[in-house]
């Protein structure tokens, strides 16, 4: 799995790949990350170009950006425990998919980055700051209704989608 970082997120991880080697995608598809600051701090925000399933999380130390890659799949793990009560079987699944994960540069899907700028315009709009907890504004974003041109899940209404439940649709489809 490849994780496209923005230029931003490129300088505050400083180990990004310069090519992005023919990795093999997951069944989440690659993700595409972007670091903003809110007034409790710098956050990065992780978003997957195939279901819009995205996890958040704030003020990461030396160590966690220096293995970023190791860091996302924990944390995305426990982001879908969270929000999908995955069982034991599911994560050992998940861990083994998520193994191999290569940080590199940009690779401008403007469709992904799209829906990341709202969810940040969102998270500054709705005064996440307050009440900050990784997981829960996670889970705001994950059960909000993204629009567009993202190849959609079944359960989809009229232009939109839910990116929890196109998660589960393709937990369904192939067979997590």
């Amino acid at each position: 799995m490849t994780i496209y970082c923005s230029k931003k997120l490129e300088t505050y991880l400083g180990n990004v790949s310069s090519d992005s080697r023919s990795i093999p995608t997951t069944v989440f598809g690659d993700f595409n990350a972007h670091v903003f600051r809110l007034k409790i701090g710098v956050c990065v925000l992780v978003t997957s170009n195939r279901t819009c399933f995205s996890v958040v999380t704030r003020n990461l130390d030396k160590e966690e950006r220096r293995n970023f890659g190791d860091f996302f799949r924990e944390r995305l793990i426990r982001q879908l425990d969270f929000e999908l009560k995955i069982n034991e079987r599911q994560e050992i699944d998940f861990r083994s998919e998520l193994s191999d994960i290569v940080i590199c540069r940009t690779n401008n899907d403007r469709r992904v980055m799209g829906v990341m700028n709202n969810f940040i315009d969102s998270m500054k709009y709705d005064d996440a700051e307050k009440l900050w907890n990784d997981i829960r504004v996670s889970e705001l974003l994950n059960n909000s209704p993204v629009g567009g041109t993202i190849p959609a899940p079944r359960t989809r209404f009229k232009d939109f989608f839910i990116p929890v439940h196109a998660v589960r649709d393709m937990m369904d489809a192939t067979g997590f």
